[in-house]
């Protein structure tokens, strides 16, 4: 083993970083021998992950302060943190970690940050450990990270203040731009805590972050934020992509797209929590005027979003914007408008396209208007398009005869795929079986009939035909959750 090349230690090492928790492989590899020590000694902290937060992490952190050339070789933070690993272990009192805690603190606060500094400072401190605290100090440490996953179970108390410096070149941040190599950022869910959205907000005036992955966004409105706007002006924002899954309001993510200067991807699911409607309060009744107006403003509103996406009429290749289950059953609860979004023709670059059939016709699940005035597909979509997916069918024959006619008419050149989707059957009965069944989600049942009648099964047959014979591949399904 002493006789290996380099080259294949350092490929033993990058196949043990793919699994859940190198760090102990690693390890034990650093104490084979000298040759192996160099070679595994750095990559034991080329990736870190916090889970199972234990006195190891504090000596880590502290040992990474000490050799900046060692904390230069994180590339991947998985941080995570709860409330329930507090005061699980005793820090001690020693002396050096007096030091440290007070070393630690003087670097990152300014002689004006007194609050913040006795907070952090109290939080490090034995008695009062809060994981989320050393987590900070680890974050501030790995200068030289790519990839970010926050996965925590608790709410963000300490964390914010890092991003928020790191954003507006604030100390420890001054000297130079932070984070210079970060390009991914990932916020998941846990357990049943949602993300405040201004969480991420900072990560859009880092220097190289080009893709931000959240899920489980509650959106805030102006009142509601903690910090206050972060009063940042910049000519450019290097963010790529964005996803989001299970948002439940809308409103924090158009301040995110007023930053974006080069966006090309957007795909947003938005959802509602599991317990969001309390059957214990249901009268039948929505409420007043004034709950349904507050109601309809935190709701996605499409027109909004298009006024916000026109700046990247020419770079953005693929927008992604659907609905799950639980939000259509809120919009039809409370009786929620949902306008169309507008033509996407002045996207020039978008080639991948999922869309809400209600954003395509203007037809909302809740009120029975005239769909007369409804603009013809061949006005609302690009010719760019590659793969097209339309959510969630409203009424099947007009979509599907529009559909036909684009064929006929030569005006799909690009088109390689196209994705029909329907929460109200059983996947593929409503092409080849029936009669329909209108227990698959209670609250679609009313609209059933409205979206499929007897010409359903001539209009499929003829757009069929049509995808086959142009090599366009045509799919089918019900409504899925990812």
């Amino acid at each position: 083993m002493n006789r290996l090349p380099p080259e294949i230690l350092m490929d033993i090492g990058d196949r043990i970083l793919e699994e859940p928790h190198p760090e102990v492989p690693l390890l034990a590899l650093t104490l084979t021998c000298r040759k192996f020590r160099s070679v595994f000694l750095g990559m034991m902290y080329k990736r870190i992950n916090t889970e199972n937060f234990t006195l190891r992490f504090v000596k880590m952190i502290m040992k990474l302060w000490r050799d900046p050339v060692l904390a230069g070789k994180v590339r991947r933070l998985e941080l995570s943190w709860t409330r329930e690993s507090e005061d699980q272990f005793d820090l001690g009192d020693s002396r050096e970690l007096r030091v440290f805690i007070n070393h630690a603190v003087n670097k990152i606060f300014t002689p004006e940050e007194n609050d913040d500094k006795y907070e952090w400072t109290r939080q490090l401190k034995r008695g009062h450990l809060r994981t989320e605290a050393w987590i900070g100090l680890l974050l501030v440490r790995a200068t030289n990270v790519e990839i970010i996953e926050f996965v925590h179970e608790c709410g963000e108390e300490l964390m914010p203040d890092i991003l928020r410096k790191a954003a507006k070149r604030e100390k420890p941040f001054h000297k130079s731009p932070p984070f210079p190599y970060l390009k991914e950022v990932k916020r998941y869910a846990q357990e049943e805590y949602r993300l405040k959205s201004d969480f991420l907000t900072p990560l859009f005036y880092f220097p190289a972050v080009r893709k931000i992955y959240g899920s489980e966004i509650i959106e805030l409105k102006e009142e509601d934020g903690d910090r206050g706007p972060l009063g940042i002006s910049q000519s450019s924002c290097p963010v790529e992509e964005i996803q989001i899954d299970d948002a439940c309001w809308s409103q924090g993510m158009l301040d995110w797209l007023k930053i974006c200067t080069k966006l090309e991807r957007l795909s947003i699911k938005f959802e509602e929590p599991e317990d969001y409607f309390d059957d214990s309060d249901d009268s039948g009744d929505s409420g007043d005027d004034s709950d349904d107006s507050d109601d309809d403003n935190e709701c996605f509103d499409a027109s909004a979003y298009r006024t916000a996406l026109l700046p990247f009429r020419e770079t953005l290749k693929t927008l992604r914007i659907s609905y799950g289950p639980r939000y259509i059953s809120c919009l039809i609860r409370f009786n929620v408008n949902d306008p169309p979004f507008g033509t996407f023709q002045d996207f020039t670059a978008l080639e991948r396209l999922t869309v809400e059939h209600t954003h395509l016709c203007g037809r909302s699940f809740v009120l029975a208007q005239d769909n007369s005035r409804a603009k013809h597909l061949s006005r609302l979509l690009p010719k760019s398009l590659k793969t097209l997916e339309i959510r969630n069918i409203m009424e099947a024959p007009p979509l599907l005869s529009q559909l036909s006619e684009l064929f006929d008419s030569g005006y799909f050149q690009n088109l390689e795929q196209l994705s029909l989707h329907t929460p109200f059957l059983p996947y593929l009965t409503w092409l080849t079986h029936g009669p329909v069944d209108n227990a698959l989600h209670p609250a679609f049942a009313p609209y059933i009939t409205r979206a499929f009648n007897g010409e359903i099964h001539g209009l499929l047959k003829d757009l069929m035909y049509r995808c086959a014979t142009r090599g366009v591949r045509l799919q089918f399904g019900t409504y899925r959750s990812s």
